[in-house]
């Protein structure tokens, strides 16, 4: 009985009980080379740093953005409030309290 490791195909003999006549070859194939593994883990370490540099990249600017739209909020309330009592003022100054109609005159 032989077992690869590596691959999904167990031999008994010379009858594959899960292979697939296609990827036994390439399935198969010892590592060679102890120096193309260690590159292939370079390689792998290269992109995973990118792609966490790239989130990191990322997770900076959703939080710069979070912080502006906070202070957005804070000046669109400031300007609102500046703004309500801009009307009250006027409306306050347009139309006075105490002062008596001018066709109302005592007599």
């Amino acid at each position: 009985m032989q077992i690869y490791v590596g691959s999904d195909l167990v031999r008994s003999g010379s009858v594959p009980i899960w292979s697939d006549p296609i990827r036994i070859g390439a399935d198969l194939r010892p590592i060679q080379n102890g120096r193309a593994l260690q590159s292939d883990i370079r390689e792998i370490r290269r992109i995973i740093k990118a792609y966490v540099g790239r989130l990191q990249d990322r997770e900076v600017t959703n939080h710069v953005a979070k912080e502006w739209r906070i202070v957005a909020r804070v000046l669109d309330r400031l300007f609102f409030m500046l703004y309500i009592g801009t009307i009250v003022v006027s409306l306050a100054t347009m139309f006075p309290k105490g002062e008596a109609k001018l066709g109302t005159a005592a007599l």
